[in-house]
């Protein structure tokens, strides 16, 4: 069989840029100069603070100031999340009645506009320490993002939706997640808290931003009663089993569970091309592999970049992973991926 091989998205991410042959009018230069692509500790922006909400950086809060839905909030370990209003801007209010102790911030850290401490009401008091009978002081971190929710709920929404675009969206957290996870590794962290009480997931827009509290809290140890360390190739299984995709990521688990140096890396590199990746690579030797994969992310820098710079439209997160992905994959790691998932489907078919 002659020409070039075909290849497809397995779904469209960018509804304004597919796969076509590069015919932009603009030089180089004016193409990528509006886009500088953030590395290292920036690898999640900050969220941008709408106009209402810069003010408070500069004010003197208490917990009187904030009008605070605390029938609709939610407990996450040992701190309470509330949804809140400042001036008529939406806030959340993250609670905690132990002291937190000051960590560098490093990416995927989710810094509050500002913090403060005031005492808690007893409602408050109640959601974690329903033994105290009198008002406490509270450590109250206030949050740009006025919808959070726990890696656990999200997967049991999409467990119940069901469908391809939920199964998207719950492997596109599981993404972020892994890369966390590859950032703590990378600063010599080697076990975090089991419970996946130190993640959160905010809403922007129609998809969620994976985030990792700031700081640790001082706790006595004695008082850490089922509080489990395991490993991150561990605390990823976790995500996947919360997230119900084991029967729909099989290969991700089978990694997760040998364990190696490498895992993380392999998981992050079958998810993104799973994700953004063609849907029909050609079969045959590693080099004809590696040549159309390299024609194909060739074109798709092009075209999703040249789409970008022509719309000026707003990112939303998952744009933001796929630009990450399309700037920093090789042809060599899609095709390591693209083989390990090949490998996969021939165990499979051999079952059947």
């Amino acid at each position: 069989m002659g020409g070039e091989p075909k290849v497809h998205h397995h779904h469209q991410p960018f509804v304004r840029s597919t796969s076509l042959p590069y015919c932009g009018s603009e030089t180089e230069s004016e193409l990528y100069a509006p886009y500088t692509f953030y590395t290292g500790d920036e690898e999640n922006q900050a969220i941008q603070l709408p106009t209402g909400l810069r003010a408070l950086k500069n004010a003197h809060p208490q917990l009187k100031h904030f009008n605070i839905d605390v029938a609709s909030s939610i407990s996450i370990g040992r701190r309470i999340f509330c949804p809140a209003t400042w001036n008529d801007q939406n806030v959340t209010l993250c609670v905690t009645f132990d002291l937190a102790v000051p960590m560098p911030q490093k990416d995927f850290y989710l810094t509050p506009i500002i913090e403060f401490v005031d005492r808690a009401p007893k409602e408050m008091i109640d959601k974690i320490r329903p033994s105290v009978h009198e008002d406490v002081e509270a450590t109250i971190s206030v949050l740009p993002c006025p919808h959070v929710t726990t890696v656990r709920s999200f997967g049991a929404i999409s467990k119940d939706i069901s469908n391809e675009n939920a199964n998207r969206e719950a492997s596109f957290v599981l993404l972020q997640l892994v890369n966390a996870l590859k950032s703590l590794q990378a600063r010599g962290i080697e076990d975090v808290n089991g419970s996946l009480n130190d993640v959160i997931l905010c809403r922007e827009d129609v998809y969620y931003r994976l985030y990792l509290l700031q700081g640790r809290l001082n706790i006595d140890p004695s008082d850490e009663r089922g509080e489990e360390r395991v490993s991150l190739c561990e605390c990823a299984l976790i995500a996947l089993r919360q997230l119900h995709l084991t029967s729909e990521l099989s290969l991700v688990q089978d990694l997760l569970i040998r364990e190696k140096a490498v895992t993380l890396s392999q998981v992050k590199s079958v998810l993104e091309f799973s994700l953004w990746g063609p849907a029909d690579v050609p079969l045959g030797g590693p080099r004809e592999r590696e040549v159309a994969l390299q024609r194909w992310l060739d074109l798709e820098r092009a075209n999703v970049l040249h789409a970008l710079v022509k719309t000026k439209a707003a990112l939303t997160v998952i744009d933001e992973y796929q630009l990450l992905f399309l700037v920093r994959t090789t042809a060599k790691i899609m095709s390591e991926a693209s083989v390990l998932l090949d490998e996969q489907r021939n165990r499979l078919a051999r079952k059947c």
